[in-house]
């Protein structure tokens, strides 16, 4: 486990040679850094804040996350700093059922857009993944759990047109991508 913390040690950032831009330093910041919540792998962070951050000038951070987009690693919307990083959810499968609800009531922090909707129809996916592997697949418990919770947090059943059941819950968000 990486303590969020991890980024405030002394030292650290000068480790990384501050100014030397490069996508897997970024990768590995965006996986680990204090922007982070327990909905792995989403989050909220921009990229002039993650090149104050990181001590990088925000050209070199531009392009080190164009080379993660490009690459598939991350996916974002700028305009509400939502910031996805799909292959992160493998790596960081829920202990149990119940940490569906806490990771449900954290949606409701990170801004409606196409990215959030993308990330919880892949969570929703995944779960189901987890759930047929399991011992007792009949039960469908993480999938279970995730429906009851999503439905008991935002007042409607998950569905298809989970964009708009997640989205419609903010108000309208932007979905601009770059």
């Amino acid at each position: 486990k990486v303590l969020i913390t991890l980024w405030d040690e002394p030292g650290i950032i000068e480790l990384g040679h501050p100014g030397a831009a490069h996508p897997l330093y970024l990768y590995i910041f965006l996986m680990t850094g204090p922007h982070t919540t327990s909905l792995p792998g989403l989050s909220v962070v921009g990229r002039a804040a993650t090149a104050e951050r990181l001590c990088w000038e925000s050209a070199a951070t531009e392009s080190a996350f164009s080379v993660l987009e490009a690459s598939g690693r991350v996916v974002a919307d700028w305009k509400t700093r939502v910031v996805w990083l799909p292959h992160v959810l493998k790596d960081n499968a829920p202990g149990n059922p119940n940490v569906l609800k806490y990771w449900v009531k954290q949606l409701r922090y990170v801004p409606a857009c196409d990215v959030k909707d993308r990330a919880v129809e892949a969570l929703e996916q995944f779960l189901r993944e987890l759930d047929a592997r399991s011992e007792r697949p009949e039960s469908k418990a993480f999938t279970k759990a995730f429906r009851e919770a999503f439905a008991k947090e935002f007042g409607k059943a998950l569905s298809k047109g989970l964009g708009d059941t997640v989205s419609s819950e903010q108000g309208a968000g932007s979905s601009e991508q770059s």
